[in-house]
């Protein structure tokens, strides 16, 4: 359990990442096409910076609670079914 802790769950970033770099370039796309600049910017800086450092920090430790609860439920489960 210990060295699950440390480990990073890049699987689930990458596809965090992938969802928001996707959607803001949609964005990005739509603000430019209006020509609306400061919509743009915004984008860029929320959806290519702030969502990307949300997301990291969302999975270095919100999976890792996640992760401590399902264990913590599969383990009682193996144990009850073992009684």
């Amino acid at each position: 359990m210990n060295e699950s802790s440390k480990a990073f769950d890049w699987a689930s970033f990458l596809i965090r990442v992938t969802v928001i770099a996707l959607s803001a370039t949609w964005l990005l796309i739509e603000r430019l096409r209006i020509h609306d600049p400061v919509g743009a910017v915004l984008v860029i800086g929320i959806g290519y910076v702030v969502m990307p450092i949300l997301a990291y920090l969302h999975t270095r430790y919100f999976n890792l609670t996640l992760m401590r609860g399902i264990v913590g439920t599969v383990k009682r489960m193996v144990t009850r079914r073992g009684s």
